[in-house]
């Protein structure tokens, strides 16, 4: 990554790729602090060179042709996005200008999103500048109220005073969930009559996602456990996502533990069993990260999100 890097801007495709593949073999090898320190050293990179034209948008059509002319491909931004998402939940301390260009890629792509999405693919490009959104608000709701918690499960602790200032900026993020559900409602009703079963997948993980970036961005302003109430339906809807899924995602292939670069379902387990107040889902939130201790997405796995859940219903109980 640091050769490519020194070679100039025409390395560039390089210096991604082995800044995303230096992520996962650290992940795999159980160093998620290193690997999340080179995860930021590449979104430096990244961020250095958006803000240095007039454009700070990631994915916009001016955009895609200054990488085309790198020769990067969209999966890569896409999964340098992804990256960014990784950062922000495990630890991040970048100062808030960073996370600007990813700000600015989820307005540029509400502004530009057509009233109906008409691809599967086209769907994903445009929910991916938002999935940050959430958990950057909770950070950044976090840090203007003085409140810092342990790394990876900082996003799920329950603020004492929630910023006000902040809530128009929530409400507007919300609606922009809110419009790409409609836009993309026909083209995801089409995969579920048509689609294959990876596709079909696929629409469940963004549907998961979806119904978390509202718990997480009302989350900013939930002073109580008891304020969570309101997203029950949400809970049991991204259960019973998360159970139709599971086979596919986490069986094991010959007998090895899988590994994904995405986040798909462990946080949204996770999130399901600190949060919602229903003991039995609860307790199935629990009984599928304990299934197979051995999966992994990016820095989280089902063995550790199993262990602080189960401990923590444990202290329920007395």
């Amino acid at each position: 990554m640091r050769e490519a890097i020194n070679k100039g801007r025409g390395e560039m495709r390089n210096a991604f790729f082995a800044c995303l593949l230096v992520f996962c073999f650290e992940n795999m090898s159980g160093k998620p602090g290193t690997a999340a320190a080179n995860a930021i050293s590449g979104l430096m990179i990244l961020h250095d060179l958006i803000t240095k034209t007039e454009d700070n948008c990631l994915l916009n059509s001016r955009r895609k042709r200054r990488w085309e002319q790198h020769n990067i491909e969209d999966d890569v931004i896409l999964a340098l996005v992804g990256l960014n998402l990784h950062v922000v939940f495990f630890v991040d301390g970048r100062r808030e200008a960073f996370h600007q260009i990813y700000i600015e890629s989820s307005n540029s792509a509400t502004s530009s999103m057509p009233k109906e999405l008409r691809s599967q693919q086209t769907a994903r490009q445009f929910w991916a500048p938002k999935r940050a959104s959430p958990a950057t608000m909770m950070k950044m709701a976090r840090r203007k109220m003085g409140q810092i918690y342990p790394p990876g499960i900082n996003m799920f602790f329950t603020l004492k005073e929630p910023p006000m200032d902040m809530f128009p900026d929530v409400l507007r993020y919300r609606e922009d969930v809110r419009r790409w559900k409609r836009a993309s409602a026909t083209v995801f009703d089409h995969v579920w009559k048509r689609g294959t079963q990876e596709e079909r997948t696929a629409v469940c993980l963004l549907q998961i996602h979806k119904l978390m970036a509202h718990i997480m961005l009302a989350g900013a302003f939930c002073t109580t456990q008891t304020a969570y109430d309101q997203f029950f339906p949400e809970y049991q809807k991204i259960m019973e996502l998360v159970e139709y899924v599971y086979p596919h995602l986490v069986e094991a292939k010959h007998g090895e533990p899988l590994y994904r670069f995405d986040l798909g379902i462990i946080i949204a387990m996770f999130l399901v069993g600190v949060r919602y107040r229903d003991k039995a889902t609860r307790d199935s939130s629990a009984h599928l990260l304990n299934l197979n201790k051995e999966y992994r997405e990016g820095m989280w796995d089902t063995g550790s999100a199993g262990a602080i859940v189960s401990r923590r219903e444990k202290s329920k109980m007395g």
